[in-house]
């Protein structure tokens, strides 16, 4: 395994300015996290430990619409209306277009 230590910028959200940390790139599954994991983030003395949580008891609970912002679940609506279905089955179909309009799956 390469070195797992990096130098990141933290940025700033768009509208309401927060601060924003993102990690991405092949060196964060070669570190063991994959795509739908769950992850637990504790910061404690100027430091951010990320952990993966394997047990399911400890998986948040939510559904999809609260990863959402509000214009998004709006046109989510929307769609469900116009073609008869569920709203979660709308984001689903969303999610996987998009993820295999990314190559990644």
């Amino acid at each position: 395994m390469e070195n797992t230590s990096r130098k990141l910028k933290v940025y700033s959200t768009l509208g309401k300015p927060a601060p924003k940390i993102c990690l991405q790139g092949k060196w964060v599954e070669e570190v063991g996290f994959s795509i739908g994991d769950y992850i637990e983030v504790v910061i404690d003395d100027n430091r951010v430990i990320i952990t993966k949580i394997t047990e399911p008891e400890k998986l948040p609970t939510m559904s999809m619409k609260t990863t959402l912002s509000k214009p998004t679940i709006d046109v989510v609506k929307e769609q469900a209306v116009q073609y008869k279905t569920d709203e979660n089955d709308v984001i689903e179909k969303a999610l996987l277009y998009y993820f295999k309009k990314k190559g990644i799956i």
